[in-house]
C-alpha cells in the first residue's frame, strides 16, 4: 500500500518499499504482462547474434517496438493500481488501451523533442523541462487526457515541486541504475562463459538473452516508481 501522506512527496524508502512490496505481492499478474516483452527481447538478442544482417535486426526491431509500447501502457496502469491501492486488476489495466495509444505516443514525441533540445542548449534547461513534463505521459495513459491537456496538467502538478522531484528521482535512479549495471555485469560474464562452451554464437547471444530477463525484472520497478510519484503529485495538486 502506498504511503498515506498527502502533504509531501513520498520518501526514498517509501517509494522503494511500496513498489517492491507491490511487485512481489502481484508477481503473477505482472509477469503475464512482462513475459511477452522478455520473450521477444531475448529472441531479438539471439537472432541478431545468429543472423547479424541488418534486415533481420530491422524486422525484429519493429516487432520489439510494438510489444514495448503495449507492455508500457498496460504495465503503467497495472503498477499505478498496485502502488496506489495495493491491488492489481488486469482487466481494468487493459481496458480501452487503444484509446490512449496515440495521445501517449504524441506526448512522448513532443516531450522528448523538447527535452532533447533543452539538453542540446544546456543541461539545466533539459532537466527542468523533463521535470516540468514528467507527468504528461502518465496523464495521457492513466487519466485519458489529450496531448495538450496532458502537458498542461503536468505543468500544474509539478509546479513548486521540481526540487524535491529532482532529488527523489535522482537518488532512485542511481540506486536502480547501480543494481541494473551490477546485475548485467555478473549475468553477462557468467552467460558469456557458458555460451563460449557451446559456441561463439551463443557466447554473444546468451548475455543478450540474460540482459532481456534483467530488463523484464526491473521494468515493473522503474515503472512503479514513476507512477507512484505521479499519483502523489496528483494528490498534492488537489
Amino acid at each position: 500500500m502506498a504511503a498515506s501522506t498527502t502533504k509531501s512527496l513520498p520518501t526514498f524508502s517509501e517509494v522503494l518499499s511500496t513498489v517492491w512490496n507491490g511487485y512481489t505481492s502481484n508477481q503473477t499478474v505482472i509477469w503475464k504482462i512482462v513475459a511477452p516483452y522478455v520473450a521477444v527481447s531475448a529472441l531479438q538478442g539471439l537472432l541478431i547474434a545468429i543472423y547479424p544482417e541488418p534486415i533481420v535486426a530491422t524486422m525484429v526491431g519493429v516487432a520489439m517496438i510494438g510489444i514495448t509500447i503495449w507492455v508500457s501502457l498496460v504495465l503503467m496502469r497495472l503498477m499505478y493500481q498496485i502502488t496506489m491501492t495495493g491491488k492489481a486488476n488486469e482487466e481494468a489495466a487493459k481496458k480501452d488501451i487503444i484509446e490512449v495509444l496515440w495521445p501517449y505516443i504524441g506526448v512522448s514525441i513532443v516531450v522528448d523533442i523538447m527535452v532533447m533540445l533543452g539538453f542540446v542548449a544546456f543541461i539545466v534547461p533539459g532537466i527542468i523541462l523533463a521535470l516540468m513534463y514528467f507527468g504528461a505521459s502518465y496523464a495521457a495513459v492513466l487519466d485519458k487526457k489529450g496531448v495538450g491537456d496532458s502537458m498542461k496538467y503536468s505543468l500544474k502538478i509539478t509546479s513548486g515541486r521540481k526540487g524535491n522531484m529532482f532529488a527523489l528521482l535522482l537518488s532512485l535512479g542511481i540506486v536502480v541504475g547501480l543494481i541494473y549495471m551490477i546485475s548485467i555485469g555478473i549475468t553477462g560474464f557468467v552467460l558469456s562463459l557458458v555460451g563460449g562452451l557451446i559456441g561463439e554464437t551463443w557466447s554473444h547471444g546468451l548475455p543478450l538473452m540474460g540482459q532481456s530477463l534483467i530488463d523484464g525484472v526491473l521494468l515493473p520497478v522503474t515503472t512503479g516508481i514513476g507512477v507512484m510519484i505521479y499519483g502523489h503529485l496528483k494528490k498534492l495538486a488537489k
